[in-house]
């Protein structure tokens, strides 16, 4: 775990720092970030990681994936696509929210019990709302 002290946020915490990119996630993913097991949270990091330093696009859809678009809700309300982070029967989801021109991930939202390939649509939507105050 790494901290940043410009995230501009204290609800964040960075996850991966890369040349590409940075990926920030609320406490609640890092909190079960943290309780996956050894192998699962190894092959996370290392996607996290690939993503950070390289171009999105280049990674798997089985380890990164567009979901859908979904409404933050509010007013004015924002439309963002939700993508998710795959790891065997964990997803974690969030939008891009680029910060001072430079890339940023924000997750905002896991599955922690992914039994089922489709996203539940639920999950999408809570993902939107919380990345609200990022985008």
């Amino acid at each position: 775990m790494v901290s940043d002290p410009d995230d501009g946020d204290d609800e964040l915490e960075t996850l991966c720092l890369g040349t590409r990119c940075t990926i920030v996630a609320l406490r609640k993913v890092v909190k079960a970030y943290r309780a996956l097991d050894h192998k699962r949270r190894g092959r996370l990091d290392r996607i996290l990681k690939n993503f950070c330093d390289h171009d999105p696009r280049d990674l798997p859809q089985e380890q990164f994936t567009s979901e859908d678009r979904k409404s933050t809700g509010g007013k004015p309300a924002k439309e963002v696509m939700v993508y998710a982070f795959k790891v065997w029967q964990f997803r974690m989801y969030g939008v891009n929210a680029p910060i001072s021109g430079k890339c940023r991930f924000v997750a905002t939202e896991v599955d922690t019990d992914k039994k089922r390939d489709k996203a539940d649509p639920q999950l999408l939507a809570a993902a939107a709302r919380a990345a609200r105050p990022f985008v």
